[in-house]
């Protein structure tokens, strides 16, 4: 189900998964860093503006964080990100449908920029694009960081 949002996040699918035999939501199914960040956030931001998340999995390419998605093992790679740029590409702005959004959150790894070298280009247009960098804490710390703005209304 698709929230009216006005914040978009975008995330890198994440090697660490729930083991489970049936399909989850893929905001629950990958349980790396950034995605416990993300579940906190949710849990706790009673009436914080809508997050939308869409996340690129090596496996499914640009998917909603709703979308149900089973256990798998698959690295991504910079031909698997190459390979795969434009197909990505289609999948990202079938997602966001022309929803336009006033904050962005890219919190991609090199590999999955890779996929996308435009994406920069294309998000900026939607709004205020902030992008994650550094090693994993100092990502973890700008997410948390945007998150905590849009919580108190600071963006």
């Amino acid at each position: 189900m698709r929230r009216t949002a006005s914040a978009l996040l975008i995330l890198s699918c994440s090697k660490r998964k729930k083991h489970t035999t049936e399909p989850l939501p893929a905001i629950e199914l990958y349980d790396g860093p950034a995605f416990r960040v993300v579940r906190k956030f949710f849990r706790e931001a009673n009436g914080a503006p809508k997050v939308d998340v869409v996340i690129l999995s090596a496996k499914y390419g640009f998917i909603s964080g709703d979308d149900r998605i089973g256990h798998y093992d698959l690295r991504m790679s910079k031909k698997l990100a190459s390979e795969n740029a434009n197909l990505w590409r289609g999948q990202l702005i079938r997602l966001l449908n022309g929803r336009l959004y006033r904050n962005v959150f890219v919190n991609l790894g090199r590999d999955y920029m890779l996929a996308l070298p435009d994406l920069a280009e294309y998000v900026t247009k939607m709004g205020e694009i902030t992008t994650a960098n550094g090693r994993i804490g100092e990502r973890l710390h700008g997410l948390k960081q945007w998150l905590r703005a849009l919580a108190f209304g600071q963006k």
